[in-house]
């Protein structure tokens, strides 16, 4: 017969082997989860898409192995015509990080399967960076979305921004983020700090030519198409025919290639009139824009006014 001495102690016996088992389950459990957060940060990196071709080399720069950065569109394809694909929104499906300059029809569905959750990725819209600074378009008076990247003030911005985002998602790559960081804001620095500055006033060929100069003391005054598919009308060719004439733009800046149409005008606007042109990279082009800026402050300096 037990006495209740003895089921007392029974008890108090079974109570701590309880309390033991349940302490050695809590501790596993910590454990494992620990060992789930340590796996999924080291075991791969993240998925990275952007969405024009062109902002792709910048991130390269930065990213941290392991990493992958994609294209939604592929190099040399205008992205202002591009239509996502159901297999582009599988592969964003996959994605951790979206970068977007959000100013393409593209784009806006991105922002909208992120706003309806239908994809999960943390969205980076380039003009929505704090501390981006939206210029106003000279011809329109709206804001001027394209690629306000080329300016190096916005470049360093939006790579900073990144980055904290980058470390936001895989902690283990912080100081390796950081360093690259270091590298490509240090590089900017020494590009800008190597510019001869000068003040001319300038007729462009289309809107990203405004973030490539205007930093460096170029005022571009006039555009020979003001938005994408909006061209210059005749009174605005007028306009700066007269201006040329008079010698107020003493400069013509062509982006990308001189083989358009929009090219072609502006060369024959630069001959007609004796005016110096420069032809600038485009900002869709596959070099990055860390290169593309350096070749903008090259090509400055070898004008003589």
């Amino acid at each position: 017969m037990i006495d209740a001495k003895g089921n007392v102690h029974a008890n108090r016996e079974r109570l701590v082997f309880i309390i033991l088992v349940a302490l050695l389950l809590l501790v596993f459990s910590v454990y494992l989860l620990t060992q789930g957060k340590r796996t999924s940060e080291t075991k791969s990196g993240l998925n990275i898409a952007v969405t024009f071709y062109s902002l792709k080399p910048d991130l390269d720069l930065l990213v941290c192995e392991g990493d992958n950065v994609f294209s939604i569109t592929p190099a040399g394809v205008d992205p202002h015509e591009y239509q996502l694909s159901p297999a582009d929104i599988e592969k964003l499906k996959q994605a951790d990080l979206i970068v977007s300059t959000a100013h393409t029809p593209f784009e806006t569905q991105i922002h909208e399967l992120v706003t309806r959750g239908e994809l999960k990725a943390v969205l980076i819209e380039i003009p929505e960076i704090p501390q981006i600074k939206i210029r106003n378009n000279p011809m329109t008076g709206q804001p001027n979305y394209h690629w306000p990247i080329y300016d190096p003030d916005n470049y360093k911005v939006y790579l900073s921004y990144v980055e904290s985002k980058l470390e936001d998602l895989r902690s283990n790559c912080k100081s390796t983020y950081k360093s690259h960081l270091t590298l490509i804001l240090n590089n900017i620095t020494r590009i800008q700090d190597s510019l001869t500055p000068i003040s001319v006033c300038a007729v462009a060929t289309s809107p990203p030519v405004q973030y490539a100069v205007e930093w460096t003391g170029v005022k571009v005054k006039y555009l020979l198409q003001k938005e994408e598919d909006l061209p210059a009308t005749p009174q605005d060719i007028a306009s700066i025919e007269q201006s040329l004439a008079s010698g107020e733009c003493k400069l013509i800046v062509i982006v990308g290639s001189t083989s358009t149409p929009l090219a072609q005008k502006a060369l024959e606007l630069s001959g007609k009139y004796k005016v110096k042109y420069i032809v600038i990279p485009s900002p869709i082009s596959p070099q990055s824009t860390l290169s593309k800026i350096n070749e903008v402050v090259k090509i400055l300096n070898s004008l003589k006014y």
